[in-house]
């Protein structure tokens, strides 16, 4: 709990609380950094100081998860993202760790009949091997029994601070101390990508540059920092929002604009960058100047497309004319 009005001069009073109830420990900062996640208690404090709004998009293609880790076996990469997609309407999507034990989770929509229909251990290994076969034999059965126990999860949906990112008693006018945001407590999108978790730690980054390049300057840094950021996340929510698409609409927005970038990347990489999921890996650029080429991209691919078409219907209709005049009739 943040309590600003309680705080000494240039400072923010922060009580720890611990978990079950009870006050641990009350103390005084020069700055609060918003780590907090989705839920974030810190940002509420901000949003509270009129500075910035929360921007929520509706979710019309939510999922939920179990949780079912996996066992790398013998001769397999253990530093791999592993995805599979069942006729059911399940993805299994896997991450490496250390241990080689994949942290996996099985993603699907909240109605999924397949997955309502477990009941027992016997019920999720007779899932497994015929949705998954190439996963079954490396899948516990005490995995396969906590599939069923492990209590399904929402998968969040999508949502962003507009506005700034921090908050300083300059900027306030009042007492109390330096907020900021990072992470989770800045944007929410779907564990698809690995956009949240990299997006986060170029958070940290452009915190950091911001306090080197004004020597610790709070006042400065923080603005510094969200003139960074802000429109960052607004890009990778907006453009991840596009990959969530289902149905003839996904297609459209997603699966064919992948298509025509593989294509005309192949025709001309000097002219055209390769398909948006690569692109989008480039941590070289701000996602928005990526976000932006992606856009030019997509302009000069259906501006060839159409001279091609004007130009072929152009021929076309020319033939057309030789053939008709050829056989005598008037045009």
């Amino acid at each position: 709990e943040l309590d600003p009005s309680a705080a000494p001069e240039g400072k923010s009073l922060v009580k720890l609380e611990r978990d079950g109830g009870g006050w641990v420990e009350e103390i005084a900062v020069d700055l609060v950094v918003g780590a907090d996640g989705v839920g974030s208690a810190v940002r509420e404090v901000l949003l509270s100081t009129g500075a910035a709004s929360l921007r929520r998009i509706e979710d019309k293609n939510p999922r939920v998860f179990r949780t079912l880790p996996l066992r790398v076996p013998h001769g397999w990469p253990g530093d791999l993202n592993y995805s599979y997609r069942s006729g059911k309407g399940i993805t299994f999507e896997a991450l490496p760790t250390r241990e080689s034990m994949l942290v996996g989770l099985l993603l699907y929509k909240p109605e999924n009949e397949a997955m309502a229909a477990l009941r027992t251990a016997d019920d999720a290994e007779a899932l497994i091997r015929e949705e998954f076969p190439q996963l079954a034999k490396h899948v516990p059965r005490k995995a396969a029994a906590a599939l069923v126990s492990n209590p399904e999860q929402k998968i969040g949906g999508f949502t962003y601070v507009k506005g700034a990112l921090h908050s300083t008693p300059q900027e306030r006018g009042t007492k109390g101390g330096n907020l900021v945001l990072l992470g989770d407590s800045v944007k929410a999108v779907k564990p698809y990508f690995g956009y949240g978790l990299n997006t986060a730690l170029e958070d940290v980054a452009a915190l950091e540059d911001a306090l080197n390049a004004h020597g610790g300057d709070l006042s400065k840094a923080l603005p510094d920092y969200t003139k960074q950021r802000a429109k960052e996340a607004a890009a990778v929510v907006e453009a991840q929002r596009v990959f969530d698409r289902s149905g003839a609409w996904g297609f459209l927005t997603f699966v064919l604009p992948l298509l025509m970038d593989t294509f005309f990347h192949k025709v001309a990489p000097r002219v055209w960058k390769t398909n948006c999921i690569a692109f989008f890996g480039d941590s070289d650029r701000p996602f928005s100047k990526l976000r932006q080429r992606k856009r030019l991209d997509r302009l000069t691919q259906l501006s060839t497309i159409a001279a091609m078409g004007a130009a072929v219907f152009k021929v076309g209709t020319w033939l057309l004319w030789r053939a008709l005049r050829g056989l005598g009739v008037s045009v």
